[in-house]
């Protein structure tokens, strides 16, 4: 069986597209699944395209895409399925992604967060083909079920299967040895982009600070993928992204947070932070919201936080209690070799397209 796989970024370069399809690839080919792979963008756009900016880039990828999607039709029609992850072009119309559909034998459709809503910060909006993206496919694989219950509420589609951003478990590891920094300073982490930065992290930057005061553990700030932003909070440590530097990143952090600001996005949000932190046995504090609240078990993987107190309260347990840390970051781990690893779902990939051939 063929499946040709559109989406916008590089194999295994951008975390939504890598933790929902780019990890599974190597497996289903076991299982005699082949995928034809068609980015967008290559590894050296994809870079800089993350970076603020880049007006002529962007401008010569948006006149680009027409040619590098025509090139795709005659691959679509020699493959048994086609998969999307999000869009396939930067257009805000969907007129190329709709020829792109009409040639395919079979379309599935992935969605991993209300990308129907306008973008924060978006100057080209797309929101408003995703619906129609969403209609015109004959699958559609939504990241949790507020989105899947949102997409049936709406009547954009009766066919809807969940399956949640997931991480590989061979590659998220606990750490050999000991986590401890030598210091003794306890290690707060959070690794996202500049644009979830502004949006996710700094609405709660007075509760940072105010665990910055500590002395009693010494705590930092440590944060992965959002230097450009720094100016807004210079009291945090800043470590480029670079997808083969985020384990030992993790490995080198002692408690990972997942603040979710309320708003109609957040809900829906999938929050992989949560499974790439438990997967490498950081215990986790996270916004009493959407997914968090089925993944967290109170006490034992980690703490929910609404308010500021709870917020400062649960971060500074975790700081002060070095065997708790341990203790929920090995059940956090076992929770996803469970529930939220590569291995536990490749098989409901493999009945999903089987199903379609």
């Amino acid at each position: 069986m063929r499946v040709f796989f559109v989406g916008l970024y590089p194999y295994k370069m951008a975390p939504s597209q890598k933790f929902r399809i780019d990890q599974f690839i190597p497996l289903l080919k076991n299982r005699g699944i082949e995928f034809i792979y068609s980015s967008l963008l290559s590894e050296q756009e994809y870079l800089l395209y993350r970076r603020k900016g880049q007006i002529l880039l962007r401008s010569k990828i948006f006149i680009a895409q027409i040619f590098r999607r025509v090139k795709d039709i005659v691959a679509i029609r020699k493959a048994d399925i086609m998969l999307v992850h999000r869009e396939a072009t930067f257009f805000p119309v969907p007129w190329m992604e709709l020829l792109l559909y009409s040639k395919a034998k079979k379309v599935v459709y992935d969605i991993d967060d209300a990308i129907w809503l306008p973008q924060p910060d978006g100057l080209l909006q797309r929101h408003k083909k995703i619906p129609v993206l969403i209609r015109n496919a004959d699958v559609v694989i939504a990241g949790n079920r507020f989105i899947k219950e949102h997409i049936e509420r709406e009547g954009w589609n009766k066919n809807v299967v969940v399956i949640p951003s997931v991480v590989d478990t061979d590659v998220f590891t606990i750490p050999e040895g000991e986590r401890q920094d030598k210091r003794g300073v306890v290690r707060v982490g959070w690794t996202g982009s500049p644009s979830t930065f502004k949006t996710v992290f700094m609405p709660f930057a007075n509760v940072w600070r105010r665990v910055l005061e500590s002395t009693n553990p010494k705590i930092e700030f440590h944060i992965m993928g959002a230097g450009e932003y720094k100016h807004l909070f210079p009291e945090g440590i800043y470590h480029e992204y670079l997808p083969d530097k985020e384990v030992t990143f993790l490995h080198n952090v002692d408690i990972g947070i997942v603040p979710v600001p309320e708003g109609p996005w957040m809900k829906f949000k999938n929050n992989i932070k949560l499974f790439m932190y438990m997967a490498t046995g950081l215990p986790v504090v996270a916004s009493r919201i959407g997914i968090n609240q089925e993944v967290i078990e109170e006490g034992k993987n980690g703490f929910l936080a609404t308010t500021p107190d709870q917020w400062y309260e649960a971060i500074m347990t975790l700081a002060k209690d070095t065997q708790l840390r341990q203790r929920m970051g090995k059940y956090g781990r076992q929770v996803v070799e469970e529930k939220y690893s590569v291995k536990a779902w490749v098989d409901k990939y493999v009945d999903l397209f089987k199903s379609l051939a």
